[in-house]
C-alpha cells in the first residue's frame, strides 16, 4: 500500500469516527423552573374569583384558593416564563408542574380533598398580568375574574377575557381556555404534601416556540359539592414550596454536527472515485 493510499484511509476512519460521533443523540436535559431557584424570576400566578371579588386582583397573595361553592368560585392561573428556552429544545420528553398545598385554605380551615384540572389558557388571553395586590380593586392593568387588564370596576378602559368573565369559565362553552385536560391531580393536604401533576409535552413544546399565555386550574362545577383548597404561590416565603415547573428535554444538536455529516460524506465519496 503506497503512503497516499494509505494516508486516504486513515482520512477515511478518522472521518468516519467522526461521523458515529456525531450522530449520537444529545443527552436529555431536565430544568426546574421555580422563582428564587437559579435566579429564575418568570412565575405568573394569581387567583381570579367571582362574587364579590369578581374586580379584585390577588396576585400579591402568598396562597392562592381553588374553590368551587355555589356562591363562590375561584380559578388559578399559572405562567412560566420559557423564552430560555427558544431555540434550544428539539423535543420535550416530559413535563411536570409541582404545586404545594396549604393545610389550610382562606375560607376552609379544614378543607377536603378533591380533584382537579389544568387547562391550557387560549393565545387571545396572552399576556395577562399577575398584579401585586393580595386582595383589592385595582388600576395597574393586571387580572381579575372580569378582566384580563382591570383598569378599576366597570372601568371603560378594561381589557375583556377572551371567552368573557373568568375566562369563559362557567359559560358553555369554555372559550378562553382549551377543553382537552393538560393535567390532574388530587387536592389533599393531610396525604400529599407536594402535587405533582404531568402535562401534556407537545403543549409545552408549543409554548416554547410559540404564544405561551399559561395555564388555569380549575374545579369540577358538574356537583353540588363544596370544594376549597390552598397552593403556595410565587410569593410565598418559601423558595421550595412555590410553584415549579420541571422539563425534562432533549437539546438541540450542537451546529458542529452538521459539519462533521458532510465532512464524512465528502470522505467517502473521495475514497469512491480515488481508492
Amino acid at each position: 500500500m503506497d503512503c497516499v493510499r494509505f494516508c486516504k484511509v486513515s482520512i477515511l476512519t478518522i472521518a468516519a469516527g467522526g461521523l458515529l460521533l456525531s450522530s449520537a443523540a444529545p443527552a436529555a436535559t431536565i430544568i426546574t423552573l421555580q422563582d428564587g431557584l437559579n435566579s429564575y424570576d418568570g412565575t405568573s400566578d394569581t387567583q381570579i374569583s367571582r362574587s364579590g371579588a369578581a374586580d379584585y386582583n390577588m396576585g400579591g397573595s402568598a396562597g392562592l384558593d381553588a374553590v368551587y361553592y355555589s356562591y363562590l368560585h375561584s380559578a388559578l392561573l399559572f405562567q412560566f416564563d420559557l423564552s430560555s428556552l427558544q431555540g434550544q429544545v428539539a423535543s420535550i420528553n416530559s413535563a411536570h408542574l409541582l404545586l404545594t398545598p396549604s393545610p389550610a385554605s382562606t375560607w376552609q380551615t379544614t378543607p377536603v380533598s378533591f380533584a382537579f384540572e389544568l387547562h391550557a389558557i387560549d393565545p387571545g388571553n396572552a399576556g395577562w398580568v399577575q398584579g401585586t395586590s393580595p386582595a383589592a380593586i385595582v388600576t395597574d392593568g393586571s387580572a381579575t375574574w372580569n378582566s384580563k387588564a382591570s383598569f378599576g370596576a366597570a372601568n371603560s378602559s378594561n381589557v375583556a377575557w377572551t371567552g368573557g368573565a373568568g375566562l369563559g369559565l362557567e359559560a358553555a362553552t369554555n372559550g378562553g381556555f382549551d377543553s382537552a385536560i393538560l393535567g390532574s391531580g388530587i387536592y389533599n393536604p393531610d396525604t400529599t404534601p407536594l402535587n405533582d401533576i404531568a402535562l401534556t409535552p407537545s403543549v409545552v413544546e408549543g409554548w416554547i416556540s410559540g404564544t405561551n399565555a399559561g395555564m388555569i386550574l380549575t374545579l369540577p362545577t358538574n356537583t353540588t359539592d363544596s370544594k376549597d383548597g390552598q397552593f403556595r404561590s410565587s410569593e410565598y416565603g418559601t423558595v421550595s414550596a412555590r410553584p415549579a415547573l420541571v422539563i425534562d428535554y432533549t437539546p438541540v444538536p450542537e451546529p458542529a454536527t452538521g459539519s462533521l455529516l458532510l465532512l464524512g460524506g465528502g470522505l467517502l465519496a473521495l475514497r469512491r472515485r480515488k481508492i
